[in-house]
């Protein structure tokens, strides 16, 4: 009987690489109230946000999690990170 798709390759994982939606969908949720936060601190341009941990704690999550939605934002232009200086507007 023919199989409709292909078998993965040897030792690779099935869905490896394909984007789990859930995640996703929370990502951009976190970086919205992110975002939102960003605004109504009144942050100035070159201001630098409170650290990581600090954000995480603050918006109930983990630092990996928060580290994907500042990715996002950096992405999208809105914030720059330095590493052991802190990220800023």
């Amino acid at each position: 009987m023919p199989e409709d798709h292909a078998a993965p390759p040897q030792g690779a994982l099935p869905n490896a690489g394909l984007p789990n939606d859930g995640a996703t969908a929370a990502t951009g949720d976190l970086a919205r109230r992110l975002r939102a936060y960003i605004t109504e601190q009144g942050f100035g341009h070159t201001a630098r946000i409170p650290p990581e941990r600090a954000l995480a704690a603050r918006f109930g999550v983990t630092r990996g999690a928060l580290r994907k939605a500042l990715d996002q934002l950096e992405d999208d232009g809105l914030i720059w990170r330095h590493v052991g200086r802190g990220t800023f507007i």
